[in-house]
């Protein structure tokens, strides 16, 4: 985060970056909170709600990324969360929530999300064993390179998906897949596929390009 922070034409404060447009598509209550874009006109499909100190967004996809993230609550702010957004990913419809510190969140370089997509990188409450220990913290949750992730997905905390892979819709991810190359799906999801890759291209024209 400090090379991009000293990265030429990449800063952007948070109250100038929507300038130009209404309060729907971004609010921020804290301090020291940043949104970084490579491409900012394409970045303002984010709605972006943060409360709290210290939260990173850094988008240096290019391309359309359809999102709805939300940092932390009025009622509960949360502090040092982080999310980045590798080049060349897409998105249709992304709801991202974080509550709680100290998360942090990924998407790998050429990703392709539909939509209706939800990603939990927390829990909304509390689960405690009997000597009042919490059982339920999130950490980490990391969408590898040239994911493909389907309608109406929903992804746990702490989750991981290697490269390469392919989520079925409405599937529900709740573990790491750390097999490459795989079609996960089902609920809870399992891998029923292996050694697989995916095209963005639909298959007329991918059969068409194999043929040229």
């Amino acid at each position: 985060m400090k090379d991009l922070l000293k990265t030429r034409n990449i800063k952007q404060k948070i109250k100038d970056f929507f300038r130009s447009q209404d309060n729907r598509h971004i609010f921020a209550c804290g301090e020291n909170n940043q949104f970084l874009a490579v491409a900012p006109k394409r970045a303002k499909k984010i709605r972006l709600r943060i409360y709290g100190n210290n939260n990173a967004v850094i988008v240096k996809t290019k391309e359309r990324f359809l999102a709805d993230i939300r940092i932390g609550t009025q009622g509960n702010p949360v502090n040092q969360c982080k999310i980045i957004i590798e080049d060349g990913s897409t998105a249709e419809g992304v709801s991202i929530a974080m509550l709680e510190n100290d998360l942090f969140l990924s998407f790998g370089k050429d990703c392709m999300l539909a939509g209706d997509i939800k990603i939990f990188c927390s829990d909304i409450h509390t689960i405690y064993n009997k000597n009042n220990e919490i059982v339920n913290r999130g950490k980490d949750l990391i969408i590898g390179n040239h994911v493909w992730i389907g309608t109406g997905v929903s992804i746990a905390k702490n989750s991981y998906i290697a490269d390469n892979c392919i989520v079925g819709m409405k599937s529900v991810v709740a573990g790491k897949y750390e097999e490459p190359n795989c079609v996960i799906a089902g609920n809870p999801a399992r891998i029923v596929k292996h050694n697989v890759n995916w095209d963005r291209l639909p298959i007329p024209k991918f059969e068409q390009k194999n043929k040229d």
